[in-house]
């Protein structure tokens, strides 16, 4: 009957060991906590078995008590357990295989870290060592590990030596298991070095963070009798155009940042004019230097003015921006006025809305970036 019953128990805890609550009620088959009833656990539970360890005080009273040397002591370690100076436990061990211990053990070991798994770190005893000599690596851990598995490193402790016959750096790493699950890697880089020689150079520093240009503020505007958008950063057109010297436009309400210069990472957007359609005009912006340079060496209707400004390129394929950037969004009104015209958003929604209207995207990607800007 004994047999049976720690068969089934170690049998579950074969089956679910990533699973704390298994090896909860594995223990619970042999010991009861303070306060429980023994009609679910110890004797009662695996009769003839156990008898109630926290009623003799030996653990959950004191379970850390050295001076005692208690079971509960070394409760991640069947060692231990054997070990212990406790009568009451070395009575017990006569009623248990080792690898029932082990099952008490990892039960045990749950109350002690309180459900967590361990969290490391390593070290070297030589960062630089000479090829042909040994180090030894340390993994220190909390929440009392039963177990550590190495990389580039052969051990089961928290200790691993190692050498090395050719230099060059290396890698090192440990991670540390109990009941409640593995830790994070802990690693450690260690650069071998040739006897006489230099040590490897240390992994080049990562680049310092991009510092992006100025901005400025581009402003659209409305042509109510052209039915003709237009866009400008420019202060002497903004201010022209908001004081009516130039007639006919009215602000929308609508702005987008670009960049008033580039740190080399930043496009012109070229800018042409055409009164080719009298008395309407329009205007046209593109980062493409392919459309900007077909523009201005083969067409007679469309004249080139300035770069207006500076975006970041969206890519070709999908259309996505760089971080730190938004979409803009061109759309064409496939000459509805009688005359070509382009829109300029960052709101998707707005895009959406022309398309009602048919205007049609362009751009990179599915949904027609142009370029990117900053937010």
């Amino acid at each position: 009957m004994r047999q049976t019953i720690f068969a089934a128990a170690i049998a579950a805890l074969a089956i679910f060991a990533s699973v704390p609550d298994a090896q909860a009620q594995a223990g619970r088959r042999y010991y009861c906590g303070q306060g429980e009833s023994t009609s679910t656990c110890g004797p009662s539970a695996a009769p003839g078995l156990a008898n109630s360890c926290a009623a003799a005080g030996c653990h959950n009273r004191n379970p850390l008590n050295d001076s005692q040397g208690r079971a509960m002591r070394g409760a991640g370690s069947a060692g231990t357990i054997m070990g212990s100076r406790d009568a009451g436990m070395q009575a017990a061990l006569s009623n248990y295989t080792p690898a029932e211990i082990d099952a008490i053990a990892a039960w045990l070991l749950t109350l002690v870290t309180g459900g967590s798994q361990p969290s490391c770190s390593l070290t070297a005893s030589n960062p630089t060592p000479n090829t042909g000599t040994s180090i030894t690596l340390t993994a220190s851990c909390t929440n009392s590990p039963t177990g550590y598995a190495w990389t580039n490193c052969t051990s089961t402790t928290s200790t691993c030596t190692t050498t090395r016959s050719v230099a060059g750096n290396v890698t090192y790493s440990v991670t540390a298991t109990n009941a409640s699950g593995a830790s994070s890697p802990a690693s450690v880089t260690v650069g071998w070095t040739t006897p006489g020689g230099t040590p490897p150079p240390p992994p080049p520093p990562a680049p310092p963070p991009e510092t992006p240009p100025p901005t400025m503020t581009v402003v659209e505007y409305f042509h109510a009798g052209m039915g003709h958008y237009f866009i400008t950063g420019f202060p002497a057109e903004i201010g022209a155009l908001d004081s009516g010297a130039v007639a006919g436009w009215a602000r929308t309400g609508r702005s987008f940042l670009a960049y008033s210069a580039t740190n080399g990472n930043q496009a012109p957007v070229c800018r042409f004019f055409t009164a080719a359609f009298a008395p309407k005009s329009s205007h046209f912006y593109t980062p493409s230097a392919e459309e900007c340079n077909g523009l201005r060496s083969s067409s007679r209707d469309w004249q080139y003015e300035a770069d207006s400004f500076y975006v970041r390129l969206a890519d070709p394929v999908s259309g996505s921006c760089p971080t730190g950037t938004q979409p803009v969004y061109r759309l064409y009104n496939d000459g509805q006025t009688g005359a070509p015209n382009h829109r300029y958003t960052t709101d998707h929604a707005l895009r959406t809305q022309m398309m009602g209207q048919r205007w049609t995207p362009e751009g990179y990607g599915p949904e027609g970036v142009s370029f990117c800007v900053p937010f």
